[in-house]
């Protein structure tokens, strides 16, 4: 059998022969395991990928192999994040890094050195904000956050002890509130494992509500 250049194996598994029969005229991915935990995960990274195996219409490896240009180290992804977003003023900069620091602290505190080696988001954010108005002009109007609350969907990975690996999908979400007084602003981070964005969406302002009386 013929494989590209690179990272294709050597020969083909009996996994990539029975999912070339199930994909007739497609592709099958290669996943690198190093990268993942033992028996794969529930969200598999691009890097992940080592590339992808022709399949012929009868349902059979060409031959082929396309190399993934980005096998190799899993990075951090936010690109679905709009870094304007007003219910992100209040994180320090850069914000990306303070969501990633809230999200390891999540995970340390119910596992005891975990390390997070990657974060993606995998899916337009839900946010809201409440505001007090200022002033205003016939172009500007100034106001001042209040309260703010951001949900992400993201995949996770993370290193526990013993260098076991996990991938974690879910939603983070954050809230804060009586964010116009620095002195008595109060935080509060949920990370709800299996959750869609749909779900986040909507308990997002009841968590709100309820942490602005509880704070």
């Amino acid at each position: 059998m013929r494989f590209g250049k690179g990272r294709g194996p050597r020969s083909a598994t009996a996994g990539l022969i029975a999912e070339a029969a199930a994909h007739p005229g497609g592709l099958v991915e290669e996943i690198d395991a190093s990268c993942l935990p033992a028996g794969g995960g529930a969200f598999i990274p691009v890097e992940a990928i080592r590339g992808w195996h022709v399949v012929d219409p009868q349902g059979r490896l060409s031959g082929d192999f396309i190399p993934n240009k980005s096998h190799g180290t899993i990075r951090d992804d936010f690109t679905l994040v709009d870094p304007d977003d007003p219910a992100l003023a209040w994180f320090p900069r850069p914000w990306f890094a303070a969501v990633r620091a809230e999200v390891e602290d999540n995970f340390r505190r119910q596992v005891s050195g975990c390390r997070l080696e990657w974060m993606k988001v995998i899916d337009r954010a839900v946010s809201t904000t409440s505001v007090l108005e200022l002033d205003r002009d016939e172009e500007f109007v100034r106001v001042l956050l209040r309260q703010a609350g951001v949900s992400l969907p993201c995949a996770v990975g993370l290193l526990e002890p013993g260098r076991q690996r996990e991938v974690v999908v879910g939603v983070c979400t954050f809230v804060g509130v009586r964010l116009d007084r620095p002195e008595a602003s109060h935080m509060k981070v949920w990370f709800d494992v299996g959750w869609t964005r749909a779900q986040a969406e909507s308990v997002l302002s009841e968590r709100i509500r309820g942490v602005a009386g509880g704070a």
